[in-house]
């Protein structure tokens, strides 16, 4: 069965799958692939691999042992997908009660291990985009198990996490951690203003077309938001796929920290310049390090 535009990823998909029904067995009830292969924009290069795995009762115990055995061992037999792979193990249960309580689920997501932890309402995106737009690789339709969420408890769920992300930007110190939390808040943009999810690519993008203003309080530029996701990521641009050169060249230059800081004035403290050296050699040519200090 083809699940994916990608052959290399359906086989992956399968051995995967068989690993999981070897240790659960029929306490398996579903596998659902989500994410960017579902969503559009993948790319072999960078890109996670989602996952829901539905099961009859919460993982513990000797499954759970096992299940992180197994996926020590798919990572060291597949070194390229080490640390992409997300697989949530959660029971029909909490999928069905997770909007008034918290329950246990096992989950191994990039730079996490195999663990154990709570979830409640702060998943609802992510349930959401399975039963909108979920591929079953195993077991009934998601719809069969996780009720109707309405747009309107989506956007406020975006809207929440867009807030928590106030306090989580503080720590991310690394290009890379960046660039993923302004893409997040481009895709969270995107779908409260359009009320519905898309890649973060398509976010990006369509973050550099120019000014919004969005419902209840949520108003930001795009252009400039763009502009803060192309000054943070520098080389990481790239790998991400999310502009091409030409939009580098013609944005890039246009605005700078200033006018940045004039509008957020919360990027003073938590991004102290949005300006590389690199970042200046490539637009307007080689500079002094004094020079940049001013």
């Amino acid at each position: 069965m083809q699940w994916t535009a990608y052959p290399d990823i359906d086989e992956l998909l399968r051995e995967l799958l068989d690993r999981i029904q070897h240790i659960l067995g029929a306490k398996l009830i579903g596998l659902y692939l989500y994410g960017s292969l579902v969503t559009g924009d993948f790319d072999h290069g960078i890109s996670d691999i989602d996952l829901l795995a539905a099961t009859s009762a919460d993982v513990a115990g000797q499954d759970f042992d096992r299940l992180q055995r197994e996926h020590q061992d798919f990572a060291a037999e597949h070194t390229a997908w080490n640390d992409r792979i997300e697989v949530a193990y959660v029971s029909v249960d909490a999928l069905r009660t997770f909007r008034s309580q918290a329950s246990p689920i096992a989950v191994i997501s990039p730079g996490e291990p195999f663990h154990i932890k709570e979830a409640g309402r702060d998943w609802l995106i992510n349930w959401w985009v399975v039963r909108e737009r979920g591929v079953a690789l195993f077991g009934p339709f998601a719809t069969a198990l996780i009720d109707p969420i309405s747009k309107q408890e989506f956007l406020r769920a975006v809207r929440e996490q867009t807030v928590a992300w106030q306090a989580w930007i503080d720590h991310m110190r690394e290009r890379k951690a960046q660039a993923y939390a302004i893409l997040t808040m481009c895709r969270a943009l995107y779908a409260y203003t359009n009320g519905e999810q898309v890649s973060k690519k398509q976010a990006a993008v369509w973050a550099q077309v120019g000014p919004i203003h969005s419902n209840a309080g949520l108003t930001l530029s795009p252009a400039l938001t763009g502009i803060v996701f192309l000054s943070q990521c520098g080389g990481v641009v790239a790998s991400h796929s999310a502009c091409t050169n030409d939009t580098l060249e013609r944005i890039g230059p246009s605005f700078t920290s200033h006018e940045l800081w004039n509008e957020f004035p919360w990027l003073k403290k938590r991004l102290p310049t949005l300006w590389t050296r690199s970042k200046l050699i490539s637009t307007v040519g080689a500079v002094a390090l004094d020079v940049l200090r001013q």
